[in-house]
């Protein structure tokens, strides 16, 4: 998650830091822990675009879309 966190960072020219904050009491999931291989095996999603393209394209809808919310399109 860091790793992603300061990637995003990067990526959006940002110079805020990542900060952390304490683990909320609020939610049953305690470890997030990503694998393509058990996600191929046990529901079939295969990633067809790397993460950091992915990454940029999100970024650039994302752009795009609140400039469209703000100017009322």
């Amino acid at each position: 998650m860091k790793e992603l966190a300061e990637l995003l960072c990067s990526l959006t020219g940002s110079s805020q830091p990542v900060r952390y904050a304490p683990a909320s009491h609020t939610t049953l999931v305690r470890n997030r822990i990503g694998s393509t291989e058990q996600a191929s095996r046990e529901i079939g999603f295969n990633a067809t675009v790397p993460l950091l393209d992915g990454l940029r394209d999100l970024i650039e809808w994302r752009r795009t879309h609140r400039a469209k919310e703000t100017i009322g399109g």
